[in-house]
């Protein structure tokens, strides 16, 4: 588990991971971005994965606190980032990984409600849906449908 204490050479993982992936994410350079935002994706996965095991097992409500990383700060310091890095994109690949790690950041959330304000003001949805207009980068029928799911269901 990415702990968010340190460890005793006073190192804490979650500090280094958060510091490489927002610096990468708001890179100048496209491949770093790219690298980036697949990490990005290995976060929210991290962060999902306890949520969906709780839910195929049936279980409903609050999460036992060691049954996932309940921190609400670096969960707003993640999707602060990834939203930024949702309107600089213009690789449409970058911007796939993104947008994915996007919806499985607020998919099945502990902290929807209290990110839900945090979202608007990010203009999530005014974002993704410039994305997809006739000049935006969202050209893959795949991650249009994407797009559409996550401004239709997870951000009303």
């Amino acid at each position: 588990m990415l702990q968010a204490t340190p460890y005793g050479d006073g190192i804490n993982p979650r500090e280094v991971v958060t510091g490489l992936l927002v610096s990468s994410l708001l890179s100048d350079t496209p491949t770093v971005r790219i690298a980036a935002a697949s990490l990005a994706f290995n976060v929210s996965a991290f962060l999902q994965a306890p949520l969906m095991d709780c839910l195929n097992k049936g279980m409903t409500g609050q999460l036992k606190k060691e049954d996932t990383v309940d921190n609400l700060d670096w969960e707003v310091e993640i999707l602060s980032a990834v939203v930024e890095a949702i309107g600089r994109e213009d690789n449409e690949d970058s911007l796939h990984r993104l947008i994915t790690c996007l919806g499985l950041l607020i998919h099945l959330s502990p902290h929807l409600e209290e990110v839900r304000s945090l979202l608007e003001v990010l203009q999530v949805k005014e974002t993704l849906q410039a994305k997809m207009n006739d000049q935006g980068t969202v050209k893959k029928e795949v991650v249009r449908k994407l797009v559409k799911e996550i401004v239709d269901e997870l951000l009303q």
